[in-house]
């Protein structure tokens, strides 16, 4: 799935976090990190409460934060997973000698 962003649509943020959701069983880190862009994006855009002259409804709204706090501990604590950060990469390095360079 293409990364989201601001002009992403309603029904493309939540496809996204539907379809991330799953980071911890593949597991995935990229997964997970587009989760937590996703249910963020969707705190933003979704009302605390709606109603209408028949009836409302109120959204549980920190069952989404609890979830970014839950993606962004399991990223923590699985960062060597993470194949597409050059964080955990191992530092390439030329190893030179001195033994016969001139004086």
């Amino acid at each position: 799935m293409a990364a989201i962003d601001a002009s992403s649509t309603l029904q493309q943020v939540q496809a996204a976090y539907d379809d991330n959701a799953s980071y911890a069983s593949v597991p995935s880190v990229p997964m997970a990190r587009d989760f937590v862009t996703a249910a963020r994006i969707l705190l933003r855009r979704i009302p605390g409460e709606s109603s209408t002259r028949d009836g409302g409804v109120k959204f549980q709204l920190e069952l989404i934060s609890k979830e970014i706090d839950k993606a962004e501990t399991w990223i923590a604590e699985n960062r060597s997973l993470d194949t597409t950060s050059t964080l955990n990469a191992p530092q390439p390095f030329t190893r030179t000698s001195t033994q016969f360079m001139r004086r």
